[in-house]
C-alpha cells in the first residue's frame, strides 16, 4: 500500500471489525507486516462462540426461571448479510462469523503469537421484570465479546 513500510508500526488495532471483513487472513498478513518486531495486535470482536450472527440468541427457561444463550451454529463459517439501516445507503454489507480457532490459526500463520485472551460480557441484558437476577446471572456468565492480544515474533 503506498505510504506504509514494512515494519514501521508498534501496534494495529481491530475494534469490532475485524469479524467483518471478508478475506481476514490477508488483513492479519498486512497487520503483521506493518509491525516491528515484537509489535502488537489488539482485537476486540464479538464472542465467536457465543454471538453468531442469525445462529444465537438468548432464551428464556420458565421452568427453571433461567436465561439462557442459545447457539445454534459454531463450527461452520458464514458470511452473514447485515440488514440497512433506515435512511442510509442500500450498500450490502456482511458480518462473517468463524469459530474461534480460525482467529488464533490466522493470527498464527500471519507470525503473531496470541499472548493474551479476554472474554467481556454483556454490559446489559433486555429482560421481563420478573427475570432481573437470572439476566444479571446470565450477562455475568456469557461473554458476548473477545479481545485477543498478539505478539509479531
Amino acid at each position: 500500500m503506498p505510504g506504509l513500510r514494512e515494519g514501521e508500526f508498534d501496534a494495529v488495532v481491530f475494534l469490532l471489525s475485524i469479524q467483518d471483513m471478508d478475506q481476514m487472513e490477508r488483513v492479519l498478513e498486512s497487520a503483521a507486516w506493518t509491525l516491528k518486531p515484537g509489535g502488537r495486535v489488539a482485537m476486540v470482536l464479538t464472542h465467536p462462540a457465543f454471538r453468531v450472527p442469525r445462529q444465537s440468541g438468548w432464551g428464556w427457561d420458565e421452568g427453571r426461571k433461567l436465561h439462557f444463550r442459545r447457539v445454534d451454529s459454531y463450527l461452520t463459517p458464514l458470511a452473514v448479510p447485515m440488514k440497512n439501516l433506515p435512511g442510509k445507503t442500500k450498500a450490502a454489507t456482511r458480518s462473517f462469523h468463524r469459530p474461534l480457532g480460525a482467529y488464533v490459526n490466522a493470527l498464527a500463520d500471519a507470525g503473531l503469537l496470541v499472548e493474551q485472551m479476554d472474554e467481556i460480557p454483556a454490559h446489559k441484558i433486555a429482560a421481563p421484570m420478573s427475570s432481573v437476577q437470572a439476566a444479571h446471572r446470565a450477562r455475568q456468565e456469557i461473554p458476548l465479546f473477545l479481545g485477543l492480544r498478539a505478539r509479531k515474533f
